[in-house]
This record gives C-alpha cells, structure tokens and sequence, in this order.
C-alpha cells in the first residue's frame, strides 16, 4: 500500500471478510510504523494453499480493492515459525530487497545465507516468525524480495542488532559455505529498505449471511 493510496481505507475489512469465508488461506496486515521515511504505508500479506485458489481470488476479491493498491503475486522462498506467539503485541521488521541475480541462484542464497541466519535468531528467542517472498515478475513489481520478521516485543528488537553479531559470527566459524555467501551476498541483492511495522487486528467481517 503506497503513502496516501485512496483505496487504503477500506483494506482491513475487505481482509477480515476473504478470511472469513476462505478465499484466502490466511492475510495479516502490518502498518509501516517509520512515518519519516514511508516507502509504503503499510503491507498486507494474503496465502493462498494454490494457484487455482489465487485466480479465484483474483476474479472474486481483486477487483473490489480501492484505488491505489499494489497487487504482487510472490513465492514464498523461506519460512519459520514459533508457537504460540501473540502477533499483536510483536514488532515486525519488514526489508525489500532488488535482486540482482537469476530466481535459481537467488533460491541458492537464500537457502544458504538466509535461512541459517533466520534458524539462528529464531534458536536464540529474537524472532518467532519470518517469512521471505520473491515477487514471480521482477519487471512490474514495485520489489524483487520481501522479508517480514516477527519480533516478541520492542525489547527483541532493539536488541536484534547484538544478536545478529552473535549468530554471525557462529556461522562464520562453523559454516564455510555460509562465509561465501556472506562475503558476497551484495552480489545476489540490493537492500532498498528496512521499517519497523506493526501488526493490524483486523475488524469483524460484515457478512450478510451471518
């Protein structure tokens, strides 16, 4: 969702709604909390279990979003999680990212730097969710990668800097093929922006039938 998209308004209920009856797997909502420096004002994350349930999705839900909105349609690279998490009192980072190399060799990064990363905040409590998703057409998506990490409270966060040194510098003496890809990882992608986001409880569903 850009800064001062018209349409933004009517967004939760609109997901709320889809949840409701199925038409997504499952959505969330994180509204960027760095008012300063907007690159989006918020991002809205729909799952669907297939590509038969997207393109029904896609004829059903698509058109009644409002004006403005930007619809990427991504693959979900990397993915871990801890249960149970209360969401609503997290603090989320979320990063895009320009990827400069192939969808087979950027795949090989991920599972070789990211991932192991991600494991080692997830083993030392800083984080209870990420998820990384790569937009499938580079050439109309405002982003090439999106990383969404869940942080237990504002405290994990703030110390999120001190605990990536940590598990770094782990890897760096355990893991060789790691040490590669960090050595160059700026060869595979560009950052193009890192915010503090926050979770949206999104409203009851106003549903005719209920």
């Amino acid at each position: 969702i850009p800064p001062d998209a018209p349409g933004a308004a009517g967004l939760p209920s609109l997901l709320a709604e889809w949840r409701e009856t199925g038409l997504v797997a499952s959505t969330y909502l994180l509204d960027n909390s760095e008012k300063g420096t907007l690159v989006f004002s918020a991002v809205a994350v729909l799952e669907f279990p297939d590509d038969t349930a997207v393109e029904r999705w896609q004829q059903v839900g698509a058109p009644k979003l409002g004006a403005g909105l930007v619809v990427t349609r991504a693959d979900m690279l990397a993915h871990g999680e801890t249960t149970p998490r209360d969401s609503a009192k997290a603090t989320f980072m979320v990063a895009l990212y320009e990827v400069k190399v192939s969808s087979e060799r950027y795949q090989e990064y991920v599972q070789g730097y990211l991932i192991p990363e991600m494991e080692g905040w997830r083993a030392q409590h800083t984080i209870t969710n990420y998820s990384l998703f790569a937009a499938k057409d580079r050439a109309t998506a405002p982003w090439h990668a999106l990383l969404v990490e869940e942080f237990p409270n504002s405290r994990t966060y703030e110390q999120r800097e001190e605990v990536m040194s940590a598990v770094r510098k782990q890897l760096t003496a355990t893991d060789p093929k790691w040490k590669i890809f960090s050595d160059t990882k700026k060869d595979y992608r560009t950052e193009r922006s890192i915010s503090r986001s926050v979770w949206e409880v999104l409203p009851a569903p106003e549903l005719s039938d209920l």
